[in-house]
């Protein structure tokens, strides 16, 4: 990693560690502490099985755009590539643990172009799944100025995602002054990109649909938590929040969004009166399992090998 690499990976530290010191501060550590020793324990084998389901939907949608191609891969060889780039990409800087699915498509014979163009088709359908859910959220929660202005923000962000990789102008840009020499290892990358958009609609909108059913797992992980604190909001709340504080832990300020991601869900389940102290509790507690589950799954592969 270069100087400017380190340095960025150090002040998304210190943003995450001050956004979650001032989430704690706003609590009272005691207040907290409080509430998160009253979590119920005997929730957890739900939760559990509600976050299995999730990684399987997840390595799901991703086997069936692999197995278009000219290379099959077997599904347990497909969740295994999911899941050490899910567990990667909580440690690692700049997502590049997620990023880490191409590499292992590569090692299995697909060219990094195609495999490119395959986990980026799946990461823009998991997107739009969650900014349509997240829409209708913005529309229940908030009023009419805050409403355009949240959408106006989403709109200008994913049109400039959009133009950079529909647009042949935008790709010309990202090869001259992101790849720059390592462009030629990408090719491939457009020609399979919109081969699945124009000859694979089928599947992709396959891919959306089972999108839609993993994140409502997602969702249902959430409210779990809130029900192992004797708590229970609307699931249709909790289902249309999930998706907003994922987009807006996205913001690249971060390591994978800690303190975004907590500081938003505050917010958001507070505008339907839910104390601050028990989403902190809910967040807190299901990002210590993340963790705990992903550093499981390292040291598990680790000795694999």
């Amino acid at each position: 990693m270069s100087t400017i690499g380190k340095v960025k990976t150090l002040l998304k530290v210190l943003v995450s560690i001050s956004l979650l010191a001032f989430v704690i501060n706003y609590i009272g550590l005691e207040k907290l502490y409080k509430t998160l020793r009253e979590v119920n324990l005997s929730y957890m084998p739900f939760l559990l099985i509600t976050l299995c389901i999730e990684f399987i939907l997840g390595a799901t949608t991703l086997n069936i755009l692999i197995n278009q191609g000219d290379k099959k891969l077997g599904f347990f060889k497909t969740l295994k590539y999911f899941l050490r780039s899910f567990s990667l990409g909580l440690f690692v800087p700049a997502k590049l643990g997620e990023v880490s699915f191409i590499y292992f498509l590569n090692k299995e014979g697909i060219e990094v172009g195609k495999a490119s163009a395959i986990f980026v088709i799946d990461k823009l359908v998991t997107l739009i799944t969650l900014l349509l859910v997240g829409v209708v959220g913005i529309i229940i929660l908030f009023n009419g100025e805050q409403r355009i202005s949240v959408m106006a923000f989403l709109g200008i962000s994913v049109s400039v995602g959009l133009f950079f990789i529909m647009s042949n102008f935008g790709r010309g840009l990202v090869k001259r002054f992101i790849l720059r020499k390592y462009s030629d290892v990408f090719a491939g990358f457009s020609k399979t990109f919109f081969y699945y958009l124009k000859e694979k609609t089928n599947v992709v909108i396959l891919n959306f649909f089972l999108s839609i059913i993993r994140w409502t797992f997602g969702a249902m992980s959430v409210y779990i938590m809130f029900l192992s604190l004797n708590y229970e909001p609307k699931f249709f709340y909790v289902w249309i929040i999930k998706p907003l504080t994922i987009i807006v832990s996205l913001i690249p300020i971060t390591i994978a969004g800690l303190g975004v991601r907590e500081g938003s869900a505050i917010f958001l389940f507070g505008i339907i009166n839910i104390p601050p102290n028990i989403t902190a509790s809910v967040y807190f507690t299901f990002t210590a399992i993340n963790y705990l589950l992903a550093g499981i799954l390292i040291v598990y592969f680790l000795n694999k090998k």
